[in-house]
């Protein structure tokens, strides 16, 4: 019995030197203040997502792009990769591992709402990418400095300029805004 008890103690020994490996943060949430723009008209809106990563640089999420003034919606499936400026800022003055760049891509269904008359819905996406920034250089990128992305979103802004009454399917959405992190 004490002979089984000294080899678990010389085996456990060792382990207890180790260290834990440092955990991936597995979920996010944030919401940015959005301009979309289409046919020179600029509609504000909401932007919330939820992405859980699936490794360090990816992750893939729900997200939600809200217009009340304009009575639309907008519901995507999210995927999100995210790369270091490290070698850009090597040469600066510019905190090292303090930026953090990103290309995004979403897809799923644009939904026209109003209050009176029927719903309409549409398929649409939107691509870009954007910056972030980690003012506190813990390695958890808080602040989105700037996107921008692409969109086909159907309906999304009424269309004055060119034909009144008439929708633009394409626009330009540019946001800012703070990711909260468990």
């Amino acid at each position: 019995m004490i002979r089984k008890l000294v080899v678990l103690v010389l085996f456990a020994v060792p382990a207890w030197g180790q260290q834990a490996p440092t955990p991936q943060q597995l979920f996010s949430f944030g919401c940015d203040a959005v301009v979309v723009r289409q046919s020179g008209v600029s509609t504000p809106a909401t932007d919330c997502y939820g992405p859980l990563a699936l490794t360090p640089h990816l992750a893939m999420g729900p997200e939600t792009l809200l217009a009340p003034g304009s009575n639309q919606q907008g519901y995507f499936g999210r995927v999100h990769y995210s790369f270091s400026f490290e070698k850009a800022t090597a040469k600066t003055q510019l905190p090292k591992n303090s930026f953090q760049g990103y290309v995004t891509a979403s897809f799923g269904v644009v939904r026209n709402v109003p209050s009176t008359g029927p719903d309409t819905q549409h398929v649409g996406g939107m691509v870009g990418g954007g910056i972030m920034y980690d003012p506190t250089g813990s390695g958890k990128f808080i602040v989105k400095l700037f996107e921008a992305r692409a969109g086909l979103l159907p309906g999304f802004v009424p269309n004055p300029v060119s034909a009144p009454g008439k929708t633009s399917n394409w626009g330009v959405a540019y946001s800012v805004g703070i990711k909260i992190t468990p």
